[in-house]
């Protein structure tokens, strides 16, 4: 993955735990940080890893690069072995399960499990990629909560709903090599033109749900201003199909414009 999409997914995913924190009382200084620097290093982890399975295609390769010595395999024996004690030491066990479960979708995303000559890929499978990568980025608005109770769920359904579409829109740039692989995306079985109306369509449900949801007047100022970004990159896709920046970096800068508006909302 290039170092500057990769960047933009880190500054995507600190910004989504951040909304989490304006959503619920300040947490414990030190807690806060190792939980801002475990969701930044996780990502840079986590989508390495992919882009190491996607193109070895078997979990024990992926492995057996891990012994390979070089920064990044250290930066993930630093995790294990200084980050990690020091969340369980840290952190709630309803903030370690979270991060169990980060994990453990993230990983089912990106690993092929071997059925004799088949491989299974979920991130080949017609829209399942799209809910696991919407559930793994709805989730990290969840890290800040100590426990269930302060969960902010209209939140995490927001975001989930727009971290699913984007996901989609960034199928857009894929459409051949998607179609070479036989994966199957919205835009391969539906065409771009059809892809960009369901989600219009989409988009205006989500807006129309998290009215129903939440009645407290920041949340709804922040779902209407969402979804009208929303609605824009989509009129803005269409009328450029071409223009990576707007299928990419603005889709991917929605967390961020998520998390600035939130600061004024909540």
């Amino acid at each position: 993955m290039p170092k500057r999409r990769l960047i933009l997914f880190i500054v995507a995913a600190v910004a989504l735990f951040l909304t989490g924190c304006e959503t619920i009382d300040p947490i414990p200084t030190w807690t806060f940080f190792l939980l801002l620097y475990t969701t930044a290093l996780g990502t840079w982890f986590l989508y390495g890893m992919n882009y190491r399975v996607f193109h070895r295609n078997k979990i024990k390769e992926s492995l057996q690069s891990l012994i390979i010595p070089n920064f990044q395999n250290f930066m993930i024996f630093h995790f294990f072995l200084l980050v990690l004690p020091l969340l369980l030491w840290t952190i709630s066990k309803f903030q370690f399960f979270l991060l169990a479960m980060l994990l453990f979708l993230s990983w089912l995303y990106a690993f092929a499990i071997d059925f004799g000559d088949e491989k299974f890929k979920l991130k080949e499978k017609f829209v399942i990629k799209n809910i696991l990568i919407g559930l793994t980025w709805g989730c990290l608005t969840l890290l800040p909560c100590n426990h269930e109770a302060m969960i902010h769920w209209p939140l995490f359904f927001l975001v989930f709903a727009q971290v699913f579409m984007g996901s989609i829109i960034r199928d857009m740039d894929d459409v051949q090599h998607d179609q070479t692989f036989n994966i199957k995306t919205l835009p391969t079985q539906y065409g771009i033109n059809t892809t960009i109306q369901i989600l219009h369509v989409f988009n205006l449900i989500i807006g129309i749900v998290c009215y129903f949801l939440q009645t407290e007047m920041g949340f709804l100022w922040l779902t209407l201003i969402t979804c009208i970004w929303r609605a824009l990159n989509l009129v803005l896709v269409r009328i450029m199909p071409h223009q990576h920046h707007w299928t990419q970096t603005w889709n991917i800068g929605t967390c961020l414009i998520i998390y600035l508006v939130s600061l004024i909302t909540f």
